[in-house]
C-alpha cells in the first residue's frame, strides 16, 4: 500500500524536538486533520532519529482552490500523535528488536570474539520473529474518517525491508563459516514456508541466492561449499524456485 505522495502546495510540518520516534497514534492525526479537512502525511518512521526543525511530516488540503495550511495550530496535533524520546523503545519498533539480535549476531562472529554457536543462535530467534512477520499484513496504514476519507498516512517498513534487516549484516559476516550459512538457509526456508504471497517467497528465495554467492567467495574448503550449495538447492525447491531463476530475477 502506497501513501500519498504530498504535492508541492503541502505544508512541511517540522520535528518539536530531537531524538527517536518511539510511537505513533494515528487518532489525532485523523481527528485534526477532519477538523481541518486536510490529509496529513508522516515523512518518517517509527524508529527513525529525527532532527528538531527538520521535516515530520506534510499537510495539504483536499481541494486545490483552498487556503494554504497553516503549521503553528498543527504542532501540538503532531506531539499528541508521534512521541520522540532520547532512545529508540519496543513499543512499536519491530526493527529495533530484530536489530538487537543482528548486533548479538554480528558480534559474536567478529574476529575478536569469533563464537559461531551464539551466531547462530541469534539467527535461530531470529527465524521466530520473521516466520511471525511474514504471515503478518506489514506496509504503509492509511486511516480514514468517519466518512471513508482519506486523513492520514503512516509509512512503515515493508517485509523485505525486516529481511533484510534481520540478516543482511549476519550473512556478510558469517559468509566463512558453513554453520552460519548453513543456519540462514534454512532460516529463509522456514520463512519463505511460512510466507503469505508469492513476492515474499521470491524475497527468500533471492536471499538464498545471495547466502550462496557469499560462501562460494569466502568459504575455504569446496567440501564445505557444497554442503551449503547443497542446502541451498533443497531450499530454494521447497520454494518453488531454481538457482538459474534466481539469479536472473
Amino acid at each position: 500500500m502506497r501513501c500519498p505522495d504530498p504535492p508541492a502546495s503541502a505544508t512541511v510540518l517540522p520535528t518539536g524536538r530531537s531524538g527517536y520516534i518511539q510511537a505513533i497514534q494515528p487518532a489525532p492525526l485523523v481527528r485534526a486533520a477532519a477538523d481541518h479537512d486536510l490529509v496529513i502525511r508522516l515523512a518518517r518512521q517509527v524508529g527513525d532519529h529525527v532532527v528538531e526543525g527538520t521535516p515530520l511530516a506534510w499537510a495539504w488540503r483536499r481541494g486545490p482552490d483552498q487556503s494554504p495550511v497553516e503549521p503553528q495550530p498543527l504542532q501540538a496535533t503532531l506531539e499528541d500523535g508521534v512521541a520522540i524520546g532520547f532512545e529508540r523503545t519496543m513499543l512499536q519498533d519491530v526493527a529495533f528488536g530484530l536489530r538487537r539480535l543482528v548486533d548479538i549476531g554480528n558480534k559474536a562472529l567478529s574476529p575478536a570474539i569469533n563464537d559461531p554457536y551464539t551466531g547462530i543462535q541469534a539467527v535461530h530467534h531470529l527465524s521466530v520473529l520473521l516466520c511471525m512477520l511474514a504471515g503478518r499484513r506489514l506496509g504503509n496504514r492509511l486511516h480514514h474518517d468517519a466518512q471513508g476519507t482519506l486523513r492520514a498516512a503512516v509509512p512503515l517498513p515493508q517485509f523485505g525491508d525486516y529481511l533484510r534487516l534481520g540478516t543482511a549484516q549476519i550473512r556478510r559476516s558469517g559468509a566463512k563459516e558453513p554453520a552460519v550459512t548453513r543456519s540462514l538457509i534454512q532460516l529463509f526456508k522456514d520463512v519463505g514456508s511460512s510466507a503469505v504471497g508469492d513476492d515474499r517467497r521470491r524475497a527468500c528465495a533471492r536471499h538464498i541466492w545471495l547466502v550462496l554467492e557469499d560462501a562460494k567467495g569466502e568459504t575455504a574448503q569446496p567440501a564445505d561449499v557444497e554442503a551449503v550449495q547443497a542446502d541451498g538447492a533443497a531450499a530454494l525447491a521447497a520454494l518453488g524456485a531454481g538457482l538459474g531463476q534466481i539469479a536472473d530475477s
